[in-house]
């Protein structure tokens, strides 16, 4: 089979010390699939061959050893932003009341 080898690089909420790094030269060392680790301040690459591992694998070694990753915001698409911007208008607007048609009793008709 084909060497195939993808990078994943993950953020980091601090720079990792010396036992964090210790483990992280140890995880290269002991798993099968890594085929290299940098670190350099708040960020990891990891190299490794997707065939035998999956993103999800590492990253969960990487949280249990106490490596705290960032975690990143997903970004709203166009329709998500037009829905929040007409919410925060029609709450400026109507506020936190119902609306005329809704007060109206079920008894009157139209």
């Amino acid at each position: 089979m084909e060497a195939y080898e993808q990078t994943m690089m993950l953020s980091l909420e601090q720079i990792p010390g010396k036992e964090e790094l210790k483990f992280l030269k140890g995880l290269k060392e002991s798993r099968e699939g890594i085929t290299d680790i940098t670190c350099d301040y708040s960020t990891l690459r990891v190299a490794f061959q997707p065939y035998l591992l999956s993103r999800n694998t590492i990253e969960d070694w990487i949280v249990e050893s106490g490596i705290q990753l960032k975690k990143h915001a997903v970004k709203k698409g166009f329709i998500s932003r037009f829905i929040d911007r007409l919410a925060e208008k029609n709450e400026k607007q109507f506020g936190g009341k119902r609306l005329d048609c809704c007060d109206l009793s079920g008894d009157e008709k139209r």
